[in-house]
């Protein structure tokens, strides 16, 4: 039985390979703000916790972060760090495993950071899949937990087999007569 986990699950290349394409691709792209006024649309400049989110991340690392959690987790948290007018001046990417999410009454989200309530107007939720009525995003580690499983207990016999000196057996056929020299060529490759 394979523990299947945030940590174990990148172990495999076809997910590593699928969550690293996704999130360099997207946090690759250029961001951009426009402002739609009286029907005319421009352009504007980044505002300054876009161009330099945080004291730890660049907007590359943030965007990465957000699309990694996203695909891994179903859920991507950033916390917004207001100054005293409320304007937005930092942001910070949560692991979705600090996160705690519910609902009292169905309607509206409460949040908790290491056990710690959370204004929800301090906390910008992106959800991927997310059924009706649900709280979070379905996680895509916890959908695939079978097949991440699998790959991982198959990389782990594969390795020991190899690893233990193990060379599998063939057997080739022809349906023609091979001559002595090509029954030689194969057998010594």
């Amino acid at each position: 039985n394979e523990t299947v986990n945030e940590t174990t699950a990148l172990g495999v290349a076809a997910v590593f390979s699928a969550v690293s394409l996704l999130a360099d691709s997207v946090a690759s792209l250029p961001i951009r703000v426009y402002r739609t006024q009286g029907g005319l649309t421009t352009e504007q400049p980044l505002p300054g916790w876009l161009r330099n989110p945080s004291a730890v991340s660049t907007p590359f690392e943030l965007m990465h972060q957000i699309v990694s959690s996203m695909a891994l987790h179903g859920n991507a948290y950033v916390l917004l760090d207001h100054n005293a007018r409320r304007d937005i001046v930092q942001l910070e990417a949560l692991h979705p495993n600090n996160v705690t999410v519910w609902s009292a009454n169905g309607r509206t989200r409460s949040y908790s950071v290491n056990s710690s309530t959370i204004d929800p107007a301090d906390l910008l939720h992106i959800r991927w899949w997310t059924p009706a009525q649900a709280v979070k995003g379905l996680s895509p580690l916890e959908m695939q937990k079978t097949t991440i499983g699998l790959a991982l207990a198959m990389e782990r016999h594969l390795a020991q087999f190899y690893g233990e000196g193990a060379t599998p057996s063939s057997v080739l056929e022809t349906d023609t007569n091979l001559t002595p020299e090509q029954a030689q060529v194969l057998r010594e490759t």
